[in-house]
């Protein structure tokens, strides 16, 4: 496939606005220079709604060459900069298409982590999804490792381990969620001013200082939104609930998996019952 440059988008950086030839569908291309290529490839094949899909993806001559989607829609700074002011429901709801998009990175056998989350770096397409974008700081996760070799990220939003203190993991994300989510809510960084209420309080936990007092997952980040949201009710047991299928959303398939636990309960007590007969009449 060959493809036609037609505008570059951004000023000094090399990424273009491109027309494929054969079906004249339009499609960004990158060129990077800088680049870890295994981010991509491992990229590549993720299949989201929240991540853009790359439909190419070359090395020549020290260049990496990226094609992937091209999306309608303004980032969240665009959006910002223009006037718009978040609601907490529009930045909950944000928030947990976010957190979708990066459990698609964090949850891979090897996961990314992507370092730069700013909204410049969050898009809304015209059909309200969010895109995550950019990946050119991401970096995948090394076991064993004590700090990365690169120190890369955006001053306010970038997490206190990126200077150098420790190795970047998925906390590094969760804390730049937080400061995002922050300024979706208040215009300001949480240095200057917090958000209030229940939304204050996962910001305040999202950005802590030391990686351990976050959360440990972005699915953990996720579960208290949509708590908030009411997609989720709050139970008198959660623990229970914490079981292998009453995850599920619909009622009657947390209605199956309890009529199975109930049948398991009631084998294992029979056996024991039985268990005992056989003791008493030995």
């Amino acid at each position: 496939m060959t493809y036609k440059e037609i505008v570059r988008l951004g000023s000094g950086r090399d990424v273009w606005l491109v027309l494929e030839s054969e079906t004249n569908k339009v499609f960004i291309k990158k060129c990077r220079k800088d680049f870890k290529q295994e981010v991509y490839e491992s990229i590549s094949r993720i299949q989201s709604p929240h991540i853009p899909r790359i439909c190419h993806c070359q090395q020549k001559e020290g260049t990496l060459y990226i094609i992937e989607e091209y999306i309608a829609g303004e980032t969240l700074l665009e959006k910002m900069e223009h006037g718009y002011v978040f609601s907490e429901k529009e930045t909950m709801e944000i928030m947990v298409q976010l957190c979708e998009a990066l459990e698609c990175l964090h949850i891979r056998f090897t996961p990314i982590i992507h370092r730069d989350i700013k909204p410049s770096n969050i898009m809304l397409s015209n059909d309200g999804i969010l895109k995550l974008i950019d990946y050119n700081a991401a970096r995948c996760y090394e076991k064993g490792a004590t700090k990365d070799t690169e120190h890369m990220g955006t001053q306010g939003y970038a997490a206190p381990e990126q200077y150098g203190f420790s190795q970047t993991d998925v906390r590094t994300d969760i804390y730049a969620m937080g400061v995002v989510m922050n300024y979706m809510l208040v215009g300001r960084p949480p240095g200057e001013e917090t958000a209030s209420g229940a939304l204050g309080k996962i910001i305040r936990k999202c950005i802590q200082m030391d990686p351990d007092k976050r959360y440990d997952s972005v699915g953990s980040v996720k579960l208290e939104l949509e708590r908030l949201l009411g997609r989720r009710e709050e139970e008198a047991y959660p623990s229970l609930w914490l079981l292998p299928g009453f995850c599920r959303r619909k009622k009657w398939k947390k209605l199956v998996t309890a009529l199975g636990y109930c049948l398991m309960v009631l084998g294992v007590w029979k056996i024991i019952e039985l268990g005992q007969v056989w003791g008493y009449w030995r």
